[in-house]
């Protein structure tokens, strides 16, 4: 079981692929760091030549996804993950369930606390198929849609 979801995807362009990679280097905000920023344009991140590197340029969701991308002539893979900025956010998430069940071992005492290792369980499950699932998956189909636009591109998978 992966801790952060991801995806990747086999693609083929129905067009040129540089004639698309230009599309989407307009259609981009030239940025180093993969934050929310307020712009006009559908993408934040790099292009390159052959590959890119963005997120979503909607506030408060899109940043939730990083896209990479490397391509060939008629080609290419996209793999989807979490970015790095939510991953330390989600892993604080974790740890709190883990805080509260070693607070209550150090006032209770460990005999009372056995019982709280399925609820901690339950915590970690709800936290990574829930949480972090129904996240991912809405921000990445939001921002995988405007790219095949984008890009016209199919998905192979």
């Amino acid at each position: 079981m992966k801790i952060f979801p991801t995806n990747n995807y086999r693609v083929t362009f129905t067009t040129d692929s540089r004639n698309s990679l230009e599309t989407l280097k307009a259609n981009t905000k030239e940025s180093s760091d993969l934050t929310s920023q307020i712009t006009d344009k559908m993408f934040i991140g790099r292009v390159g030549k052959n590959s890119f590197k963005i997120i979503g340029s909607e506030l408060g969701i899109g940043a939730f996804t990083v896209f990479k991308g490397d391509f060939n002539e008629t080609t290419g893979v996209i793999k989807t993950e979490i970015n790095n900025a939510f991953k330390i956010l989600i892993a604080v998430l974790y740890f709190l369930p883990i805080i509260a069940v070693t607070l209550t071992v150090f006032k209770t005492g460990q005999l009372r606390s056995l019982g709280l290792l399925i609820p901690l369980f339950m915590a970690f499950l709800f936290i990574r198929f829930i949480i972090t699932s129904l996240a991912y998956k809405f921000s990445s189909n939001i921002t995988m849609q405007k790219l095949k636009k984008v890009l016209n591109i199919q998905i192979l998978k």
